[in-house]
């Protein structure tokens, strides 16, 4: 309930001391518990916190060699929970997989039962929006404090301090969005490029869904300089280039930390421009650079402090190896962003995308079979994300939080079905 308020921020160490000793002692807690619902819950809550729990503890639920029990179907929360959970799983955890199939199966069934409004749009919500996956802030808070039983006081003075801290970070981001518009406004570039999108607004939607501690501020101010160039870049390569052109700016940024976005933008220019497509593996391993994102959260992992041990900074010694959840995210964001072929965006250009290169290589193969296989490219990268998550981990869970962060806000600025 803290987390789906967005309010933790104000009960972190409370909340680190409450898992660490839930984590030690999860094994008997647990053991022979058929609240499955309190076990779904506590897994999810700690795996979040990076917590190894193994996936066995719902053993208990399922029957061998028949799956999942029946009995738990009409367990509204439980199924719920369940749901939830399932989406922290990691490679080869089956039995996630199978809570997964199971859960979703039930709720929908439970979707076509006489159920009253609000428990048909809690549970359509939790099929759309698991909180891994989706920003729990943005769902209606109310919705979750009537879903709790009994009417409690301190439910009431919780939903409060929720909504005096939601005016007060209100408050923040106005002010952050005047410092925004006041450096883009200095730069000019809006001015001196007509034909570049002009979305500040926009692209602080990014930085501050990626970086929601209400501390990090002068962060966020500062993770929108790199989103807006990498905007602006990417038009320039779509829409207004000329191949002479786009390869004398090429060889210019090379001088500066750019180098490897424009060299890969400019690759994937020569593809269209020659109308030949690559090989879907070739056109993801290069579009994951054009998304922006590595180099975007390359300047956050530096902002924030991190390091990285053993390995010299020079880059004409040797090549620095970033963290893998850095190109983990950037993958989960060009595959959910090639869904739409770029329909959201204000531009008129084509760069390309996975779902076209990968119809071509799989010739007979309809728009619906690949958008299925790119969904489960996306769901087998979540779980790789997750495992980078749990520790022992040498990043730190601030940055850890805000690579998590970017995924979850893919789905919503790309999710064209819903046209959010």
């Amino acid at each position: 309930m803290i987390q789906r308020l967005g309010v933790e921020s104000l009960f972190r160490e409370q909340i680190k001391a409450i898992l660490k000793w839930q984590y030690t002692h999860f094994s008997s807690l647990n053991h022979g518990k058929d609240d499955v619902y309190e076990i779904a819950l506590w897994f999810r809550l700690l795996r979040q916190e990076g917590y190894r729990v193994p996936a066995d503890v719902f053993e208990y639920f399922n029957d061998k060699g028949k799956g999942f029990v029946m009995k738990l179907e009409g367990n509204i929360k439980g199924m719920m929970e369940l749901y939830k959970a399932s989406q922290m799983s990691t490679e080869e955890e089956d039995i996630l997989d199978e809570a997964e199939c199971f859960s979703s199966k039930c709720l929908n069934a439970l979707l076509t039962c006489d159920l009253d409004h609000e428990q048909a749009r809690m549970i359509e919500s939790t099929l759309q929006y698991p909180y891994r996956k989706s920003f729990a802030r943005l769902l209606a808070p109310q919705s979750f404090v009537n879903d709790m039983p009994g009417a409690n006081s301190w439910m009431e003075d919780l939903l409060e301090v929720a909504n005096k801290k939601r005016r007060i970070d209100q408050f923040v981001h106005q002010k952050e969005i005047h410092q925004i518009n006041k450096w883009w406004k200095e730069l000019g570039l809006g001015e001196k490029m007509k034909c570049a999108r002009d979305q500040p607004l926009k692209w602080y939607m990014w930085s501050m869904a990626i970086l929601t501690d209400p501390s990090l501020s002068e962060l966020r101010v500062e993770l929108i300089k790199p989103i807006s160039l990498v905007y602006i870049i990417d038009d320039i390569f779509d829409v207004h280039g000329t191949v002479d052109g786009l390869i004398l700016f090429t060889e210019a940024i090379k001088r500066y930390i750019w180098a490897n976005l424009c060299n890969a933008f400019l690759v994937e220019f020569q593809w269209n421009a020659s109308g030949k497509l690559p090989k879907a593996d070739d056109y993801l391993k290069n579009a994951i650079i054009t998304s922006g994102v590595p180099l975007v959260l390359t300047h956050l992992f530096f902002l924030m402090g991190q390091n990285i041990a053993n390995q010299s900074m020079d880059s004409k010694k040797e090549e620095v190896q970033l963290p893998n959840i850095i190109f983990l995210m950037a993958e989960i964001l060009r595959l959910w962003d090639d869904l739409g072929c770029a329909q959201d965006e204000n531009q008129n250009g084509y760069d390309g995308s996975y779902v076209d290169c990968y119809l071509r290589e799989n010739q007979g193969s309809s728009y619906q079979s690949a958008s299925e296989h790119v969904m489960k490219l996306i769901s087998k990268l979540w779980k790789l994300l997750n495992k980078e998550c749990l520790s022992p981990c040498p990043f730190s869970v601030p940055f850890l939080e805000a690579c998590v962060n970017a995924a979850k806000m893919v789905s919503l600025m790309y999710n064209y079905e819903d046209k959010h």
